[in-house]
Parts: structure tokens; sequence; C-alpha cells
């Protein structure tokens, strides 16, 4: 091959991919990453009730539902690390039959130590995705931003705990994770599948991530 032929894209690629990995190594060395093993159990946290936000307007065609939070319960709260969450119930919500979904925000958002505020109202289309089918909803804004996939993985799974305690525990529990966050689910399900007995803690999960799919097809996109 010439000095002057292009390199093939088969190493455009690859350097591509490297590239990804070693910022999401780099996330797993960080100092403060939990233990790579063993289920996760923050101490107790207060949990506030709150009012719930407003239910998102019906797509454009459609008839308003205005009744589909209705007798919905939400609460607002932040685990032992300082990650703030925020729960929605559907109205009389029963865990012995009833699910829960875990939701992980994308990202991530500039590197910086602590929470976000999470703001009810802009959970309003996620909440009315699930609460109308009497799918209880939990969300986390991290205790970490940037890249910390471990660290967020943590905080997924002390909000599972703080969920169980507050509320029972689910007949089942799903966690979903868009972009960024289909790294932290599955560093979640790699961590903290199982509890230390051996019981299942998460019974599926939903990625719609395009960096699972492979580093290398995420950033041939770009």
């Amino acid at each position: 091959m010439s000095s002057s032929s292009p390199l093939p894209g088969f190493f455009n690629r690859a350097l591509r991919a490297l590239t990804c990995a070693i910022a999401l190594s780099a996330s797993a060395l960080d100092a403060s990453e939990p233990p790579s093993s063993g289920a996760s159990a923050p101490p107790q946290t207060t949990v506030s009730k709150v009012a719930c936000p407003t239910p998102p307007p019906p797509p454009r065609g459609m008839s308003p539902t205005p009744n589909s939070f209705a007798g919905a319960e939400c609460y607002k709260g932040s685990d032992i690390n300082g990650a703030q969450f925020y729960v929605a119930l559907p109205g009389k919500w029963n865990n012995s039959y009833e699910s829960l979904v875990i939701y992980a925000p994308g990202g991530p958002g500039p590197t910086s130590a602590g929470s976000h505020s999470i703001e009810a109202d802009a959970l309003a289309g996620l909440f009315g995705s699930f609460l109308p089918h009497r799918v209880a909803v939990a969300v986390t804004a991290y205790s970490r931003q940037g890249w910390a996939v471990g660290t967020n993985a943590q905080d997924i799974d002390n909000l599972r705990v703080l969920f169980t305690r507050n509320f029972g525990r689910p007949a089942h529990t799903i966690l979903f994770g868009s972009s960024y966050a289909g790294g932290v689910v599955a560093k979640a399900l790699e961590r903290y599948a199982d509890d230390l007995d051996g019981t299942p803690n998460y019974d599926g999960a939903l990625v719609h991530s395009g960096i699972m799919a492979g580093v290398a097809n995420y950033f041939g996109y770009w």
C-alpha cells in the first residue's frame, strides 16, 4: 500500500471504538466507584409526598384523557449518596401483583459531583406512558454527573432498595434506559442482578441505546 493510500475503513472504526472504550474505562476506574459485586443496601431516607405533575396533552387527533393520573401518588427524596429520586404510583397500586419501571436518564451531562434537581413536569410524559397501565415509575437524578457508569448503576440499585423499603417489593421490576443510560442499565444488571441470597432483583430491561449496539456502529453515525 502506498503512503498516499487512505487508512482502511476498518482501522477508522477500530480507532473510534477504542476512543469510546477508553472513556468508559475511565469511568470504571473512578475512585468513587462502588464495589463490583454484592447488593447495595443504603440506609433508610426520608421520602416526602408531593403533588403529581399535570398529565401531558394527548397526541394530535386523539381525545384528551384528563384522568390518566387520577388517584396517583407521587413522592420525592434522596439516597445516602445524595441522588435525588422521584416516584409515581398509580392509585391504589398493589405491589403484590403490580409492576415497577425504574428509569435511568440519558446523558451524560457535564462532569460534577452531586445530584440534579428533578422537575416533576418534565416527567409528565414518562409517567403518562406507564401510570394509566397501572405500572409504577421511579426515576433517579444520579449522585454524580458525567461519565460515571458504575456510580450511576449503584444509584439505580439504591433506588430499587429504597422503593422496596417504602412501598413493598413489586411483582416485577424492569429497568429502562436510553442513550448513555443503556450503559448504566447494563452495569446495574451486571453488578446487582441478584440479591445476596440469589433472589433476582430485576425481571427485565428495556435499553434504547446506540452505544450498546456496538461502539463502532455507534460512532459510525457521527
